[in-house]
């Protein structure tokens, strides 16, 4: 009749799956091997209660002694009931500890790589570097990149690296994980969930813009900074900001370092880890305020680069960052003994920069490799 009207309404059957957690698969392998001790003792009572001198408790001495495969001799089964028993409890036993011990380890195993993956394990890491929020788009991209520059330093090679986000919903990708990086799934906007990441122990935290192009960024952030300050975070902290008007208050509450958001270069980010200081001078050579980054177009003829470099420096010029070749490809950083030739020059000028004339003329005074004595 059930399954008529199951049929009529269209009404699926599905089979119900039950999932033991590994505590819950541990009392319930404990009451089986309990029930089976209980029913030997009373098999022994049964059977054995003749030559038992002390009763319940020889049953029980019995019963301990052989399922620990002690067997010390002084009390054994003599009926064919008892034997059987015993023979049936150490099979039954052997076999069900055997199996459950191997399947429960099996699956805390699974259960252990299945937390991991969705980033629910607890690390316990100490002085690794953790990074609060991820990339809306584009997230592995900018993780392996940031990865791959942070080990390329080789006081940083080994730093353990701990991702707080909610945003990686199918676990953290295997190119980041490959890096040597792991995750915990949580707002970094929860208390547990920081602590749960190691802010209190972390040695650097990188606190990431949620949107690199809002505002609303900063006083996220702000938020998370203040929480790290009640869990008594001494990590060195490093927050991107995107209104230059909140930089002053992220110094005030403990922000080590500030940095601008920047998605397609993560090695921003890397710098003010690996060489503090660096992201200052990296965003004064983007900016017009105390001086700029220019290009001149003036002639190199086989000038030895550091003869160059200290020419414009002694004449207050600039700090030269690199060339222009005949091929039109910038050479940046040249090595101090490189004789060059090219048709330009890029310097990080001061407020009142030179005219191009001024440096072609300076140029033109330091001694060609021909010319040297």
């Amino acid at each position: 009749m059930l399954a008529f009207l199951a049929h009529l309404f269209r009404i699926r059957q599905q089979p119900v799956r039950i999932r033991f957690s590994p505590a819950q698969r541990l009392r319930r392998s404990a009451a089986v091997l309990f029930a089976l001790l209980a029913a030997h003792v009373t098999a022994m009572m049964i059977f054995e209660h003749s030559q038992f001198k002390h009763g319940l408790f020889d049953a029980i001495w019995l019963t301990l002694t052989t399922v620990v495969t002690v067997g010390y001799g002084d009390i054994a089964p003599h009926t064919v009931g008892g034997r059987l028993a015993t023979m049936v409890l150490l099979y039954a036993a052997a076999v069900f500890m055997a199996a459950n011990i191997a399947s429960l380890a099996v699956e805390l195993r699974m259960d252990r790589i299945a937390r991991m993956r969705d980033g629910k394990w607890k690390w316990n890491l100490k002085d690794h570097l953790l990074i609060i929020h991820s990339p809306e788009h584009g997230a592995e991209r900018y993780f392996v990149t940031f990865l791959r520059e942070l080990r390329a330093d080789p006081d940083f090679h080994d730093i353990p690296v701990m991702i707080l986000t909610d945003r990686f919903t199918k676990g953290l990708p295997e190119s980041v994980h490959d890096l040597g990086a792991v995750y915990y799934n949580g707002s970094p906007h929860n208390h547990e969930a920081l602590r749960a990441a190691g802010a209190e122990t972390a040695a650097y935290v990188v606190l990431l813009a949620e949107d690199e192009c809002h505002s609303r960024s900063d006083s996220i952030n702000f938020n998370i900074l203040l929480e790290l300050h009640e869990l008594y975070s001494g990590a060195k902290i490093i927050a991107e900001v995107v209104e230059d008007t909140d930089r002053e208050r992220f110094f005030r509450f403990g922000a080590h370092r500030i940095i601008r958001p920047s998605r397609a270069y993560p090695e921003f980010a890397v710098r003010a880890i690996t060489c503090p200081g660096s992201e200052v001078v990296v965003e004064s050579m983007l900016q017009s305020g105390s001086g700029s980054t220019r290009r001149y177009n003036v002639r190199l003829q086989q000038q030895l680069w550091s003869d160059v470099a200290a020419a414009l420096l002694t004449a207050g010029y600039g700090t030269a960052l690199g060339y222009v070749n005949e091929s039109r490809r910038v050479i940046s950083n040249p090595a101090p003994n490189e004789y060059v030739t090219g048709r330009g020059l890029l310097l990080l000028t001061p407020k009142k920069a030179p005219s191009r004339s001024q440096v072609q003329n300076l140029i033109s005074g330091v001694q060609a490799v021909g010319a040297r004595p």
